[in-house]
């Protein structure tokens, strides 16, 4: 019926719930047909195929198949509203699986998401990208689809060029993420940049444990099995060893080619042949952050931010009795 139901421009949301655990294989006869059980490989950067990883990773891809499905009623009644000539569609993420080394973490399993795009007229069919996209790009690329100016200091840009098939490597030449706090018990500041090929991970919580590595690892059920045991992490490779040790307390930096190392096991940010590369994104990293106000480069405010949450878990709270403080003092000041 919103399809259906007059002629004005409409924008509409859906958020579909899975593959958000707990993972189900099979919900309402959906999907049709499960995956095959000797088919199934477990994402690569969780770095183990025990059998109950397996198991985990089947009833994700279920889910994923279910998804699908979902999708495809949804557009079907698009197609039936006659205006799915006239509608700009977009599919996408919010982070990746919630594994081990992906979702609540800046690790390639954790940021990279699906993202589908469908505009009339615009998109070539078929046609993948490799041009360094965010999320950041939708708004401007919804002005662009309504015919409005970009306003001054929005942040990304239009997709209308990639989208056409464009000059990826002209889209964008450096793309950068933060992580900060979704919840007391994850808060674990950190930002990343990277090029067409390195990336650059900046940790400056120094000296603690990543609580989202934790929790994955001491809460080997319910939400947080997707990732390997302590019994299954004895019997892995030294390179998962070593990630999972990293993750868990990462170094200040950590740099990895993402041409040679796409799941981000071998770190090479002390390696001297990398030297160069560290460097200019170390460089990339902080033009960024100075040209969007980032409060956490002061030290001051990291330490607050810290402390607050600190203050807030410890007390068995997903938020302080009187409101959070850090809204004030992370506000952007006046130039």
């Amino acid at each position: 019926e919103f399809f259906r139901d007059g002629d004005e421009p409409f924008f509409i949301t859906v958020n579909f719930p899975d593959a958000h655990w707990p993972l189900q294989g099979q919900v309402d006869d959906l999907p049709e047909k499960q995956v095959d059980p000797k088919r199934v490989k477990v994402m690569p950067y969780v770095g183990g195929e025990t059998p109950r990883m397996l198991a985990v990773a089947r009833n994700y891809y279920d889910c994923m198949l279910r998804l699908d499905a979902c999708v495809g009623q949804l557009l079907k009644e698009l197609d039936d509203s006659g205006k799915a000539d006239n509608t700009l569609v977009v599919f996408i993420g919010d982070h990746g699986a919630q594994m081990a080394r992906g979702k609540v973490t800046v690790y390639e399993g954790g940021m990279r998401v699906p993202y589908v795009v469908r505009w009339p007229g615009v998109t070539k069919a078929n046609h993948r990208s490799k041009a360094l996209v965010s999320t950041i790009d939708l708004l401007p690329t919804f002005m662009d689809a309504a015919g409005s100016a970009k306003p001054k200091g929005l942040p990304g840009q239009s997709l209308r060029s990639v989208l056409s098939g464009g000059d990826d490597a002209q889209f964008r030449k450096y793309l950068a993420c933060e992580r900060n706090c979704d919840a007391a018990r994850h808060t674990f500041p950190q930002r990343t940049i990277r090029d067409a090929r390195y990336k650059l991970i900046h940790s400056p919580v120094r000296d603690r444990d990543d609580p989202a590595a934790r929790y994955y690892r001491t809460h080997g059920h319910a939400h947080w099995s997707g990732c390997l045991t302590d019994k299954e992490l004895a019997g892995a490779s030294e390179q998962t060893k070593a990630g999972y040790a990293r993750w868990l307390k990462p170094p200040e930096y950590q740099l990895y080619d993402l041409k040679a190392d796409p799941h981000e096991w071998t770190d090479l940010s002390n390696d001297p042949k990398h030297a160069e590369a560290k460097q200019r994104l170390q460089t990339a990293l902080k033009k960024w952050q100075t040209d969007t106000s980032d409060p956490l480069t002061n030290p001051d405010k990291l330490s607050m931010l810290m402390e607050e949450n600190d203050s807030v878990f410890e007390a068995g709270r997903r938020s302080p009795k009187n409101g959070w403080h850090y809204l004030k003092y992370l506000a952007p000041t006046e130039p």
